[in-house]
């Protein structure tokens, strides 16, 4: 048989630190007792599990291994436990009421139900009366009464749980969880008006807003009536602290991690809208915040420090993108590229974040050829990105051995966050010289 530890508190059977068992769902229910709540009472036990119960016998009433007990665990299903062989004498200590003709004693123990008195010819008979401590019990409660009425019982849980297990819902934040003392997975349910169904697509999100912690705690009380569960009632600081800041976080941290972005498997696809950014960047994610181009390029500017080309930046989204079409974002390199329109041409200006020059590529000026144009650009930032960078696309282009058909420039940032508008003014009018 293995060994283990058991406690007793608060007439619980303890197995582990958080799993317990009360009076009831033990064979020591009959005897109605009542242990002592002094102090915690462990018991060093041999066992053996059959089907879902366990068959316990105690081996020490007196054992000191409370450290011992704090490592266990369950690791199968157990609904009863069946105590065998107890010794009156020893149990006797730890009971406050209760009836010890109702336990499973060990069969060597005394009998006292019949006593020979060798001075007594007649052999005098004295019977046995349920042992109870409080003669007050068995003066005011002389008879065993019936009581058809439901038996009400609760029983509380704290635990953690994972948010990416978790269910997002209109109003509230929903989830399963099994317990060793019950048959099926119970269903809780924690409620925050703020939370919506679109949530359920950015849970990855909120340990990063939670201190790193992947599981949100829980505490919960569940109610049965003759061991059927009839309310769940569950709380979580976490979950409760959902609110409008938390979320603002969430879409700051969404649009940062933008730059840090995987490649895509795609390798024709170079230029994104938000909303393609943002379904490529997590599966089944999705612009859930509807944030726009302009919100990714204020956050970043925002939240980022030390960019070295965050006036050209302002300047590019602010003043000069066109509002006839969105700014597109290049992954990888993390980049913008800005519709510039002029008198006679459309002028496409790609700016890497924090980085020292503007590419700009010019056609001729006809709105429905947007969309042609847009492709002829994404071509050719592949050709940059897969055939050896910037520095060798301007080399290429000069030896017209690429892109002859195009129109090219490039405009150096002179300084890092220079406090002088000197440099940024400088490029600002050599970007304005050819914009035609």
């Amino acid at each position: 048989m293995a060994k283990g530890i058991i406690m007793i508190k608060d007439n619980k059977i303890y197995l582990t630190p958080n799993d317990y068992f009360s009076l009831e769902q033990t064979n020591l229910s009959n005897a109605q007792l009542g242990f002592s709540k002094k102090k915690d009472i462990y018991f060093e036990i041999e066992f053996e599990k059959e089907n879902r119960k366990l068959i316990v016998r105690i081996m020490n009433y007196k054992s000191e291994e409370k450290s011992r007990f704090d490592r266990q665990q369950v690791k199968s299903e157990i609904s009863f436990i069946e105590f065998t062989n107890l010794d009156r004498e020893q149990i006797d200590e730890f009971i406050v009421s209760g009836y010890l003709d109702k336990l499973p004693l060990k069969k060597d123990a005394p009998k006292i139900t019949r006593l020979e008195n060798k001075f007594n010819p007649l052999k005098e008979e004295i019977i046995r009366k349920p042992y109870i401590r409080s003669n007050f019990i068995s003066q005011v409660f002389p008879k065993k009464v019936m009581d058809l009425s439901p038996r009400t019982k609760t029983r509380e849980e704290k635990f953690d749980f994972p948010f990416k297990d978790a269910d997002f819902n209109l109003g509230f934040v929903s989830f399963h969880k099994k317990f060793i003392w019950h048959e099926e997975p119970i269903h809780f349910r924690i409620e925050n008006a703020y939370i919506r169904n679109e949530f359920d697509h950015i849970k990855n999100y909120f340990p990063k807003v939670f201190n790193g912690k992947s599981n949100f705690k829980v505490n919960a009380c569940i109610t049965f009536e003759d061991d059927v569960i009839k309310k769940v009632e569950a709380k979580s600081i976490e979950i409760e602290q959902i609110n409008e800041t938390v979320i603002d976080n969430i879409k700051v941290n969404r649009i940062n991690n933008l730059s840090s972005v995987p490649s895509f498997h795609r390798i024709d696809k170079s230029l994104f809208t938000a909303d393609e950014i943002f379904s490529n960047f997590v599966e089944n994610e999705n612009n859930v915040f509807s944030q726009s181009e302009k919100d990714i390029v204020d956050s970043i500017l925002d939240y980022k420090k030390n960019i070295r080309n965050k006036k050209q930046l302002l300047y590019l989204s602010a003043e000069r993108q066109s509002l006839k079409n969105k700014i597109r974002f290049t992954l990888k390199p993390f980049g913008f590229v800005f519709l510039i329109e002029g008198e006679s041409m459309f002028h496409y200006c790609w700016e890497l974040l924090d980085t020292h020059a503007t590419y700009l590529w010019s056609f001729r000026k006809d709105e429905n050829d947007l969309l042609l144009q847009y492709n002829r650009i994404e071509k050719t930032i592949n050709t940059i990105r897969n055939n050896g960078g910037r520095i060798k696309y301007k080399k290429s282009y000069r030896t017209k051995e690429i892109d002859t058909d195009l129109l090219f420039y490039h405009i150096e940032h002179k300084k890092e966050n220079s406090d002088s508008n000197d440099d940024f003014l400088e490029w600002v009018q050599k970007l304005k010289e050819k914009l035609i």
